[in-house]
């Protein structure tokens, strides 16, 4: 019974955090002017609410884990997802216009392309995103 209990209150915890995120997807789209496209503000406390707390189990597990201190490092494995949510949140960007697009990457990586630059655009299905092939071989993921 617990373990019922326990999926099903994961389950409900799913549910919500998806709808949340698939709302303020939505959100962002209708209120969409054309100028920049970047992440909505749940992926920011998606990262701070995955991260902190794992960032405070690491350091709890160092402290008092004993020889047993390679469990902060998996707590800290844990919180290097919700950082780079963060660090997504804050770099990532896509400004479309007119002659072409500037875009921004967590990898310091950016640049502008104008459309004719553009060589291939396909949507991977398995990362639910757009896949721009430049004619210099860069590819952009949006």
């Amino acid at each position: 019974m617990e373990t019922a209990l326990q999926w099903s209150v994961w389950t409900v915890a799913m549910v919500v955090i998806l709808g949340a995120l698939a709302r303020a997807w939505r959100r962002q789209a209708a209120a969409y002017t054309g100028a920049e496209l970047h992440h909505p503000k749940l992926i920011l406390g998606v990262g701070l609410a995955t991260g902190v707390p794992f960032v405070a189990m690491a350091l709890a597990a160092a402290l008092f884990a004993g020889k047993d201190r390679w469990v902060a490092l998996v707590f800290l494995a844990f919180a290097t997802m919700g950082g780079w949510l963060v660090l997504e949140y804050f770099t990532v960007r896509y400004v479309v216009k007119p002659e072409g697009f500037e875009y921004r990457t967590v990898a310091a990586r950016g640049g502008f392309a104008t459309w004719g630059q553009v060589k291939k655009v396909s949507w991977s299905q398995v990362s639910k995103w757009f896949v721009i092939e430049l004619q210099s071989g860069s590819v952009v993921r949006v």
